[in-house]
């Protein structure tokens, strides 16, 4: 989906998609950084505060209490 909905209190507003906001900023990095390989990127999308999904999160999005494990788990040199 192009947007997703937060809901506050009832009250519903729309954002872009930060996975595809991402895409960009991830075609941007790499193209900077272009000696590194493909498999050196790991494109993520981190929330903060309070939020809760209340559907499956998709792969790539974390909260921000998960981060200093998922770059622990990519210990690849």
């Amino acid at each position: 989906s192009s947007k997703w909905t937060q809901v506050v209190y009832k009250v519903k507003n729309s954002f872009q998609n930060p996975l595809r906001q991402n895409y960009l900023h991830l075609k941007t990095v790499k193209a900077l950084l272009d000696f590194l390989p493909d498999e050196a990127f790991k494109p993520i999308v981190v929330f903060t505060g309070t939020a809760e999904f209340k559907t499956k999160r998709p792969e790539g999005v974390l909260i921000l209490d998960e981060l200093a494990d998922y770059i622990n788990s990519h210990n690849d040199g």
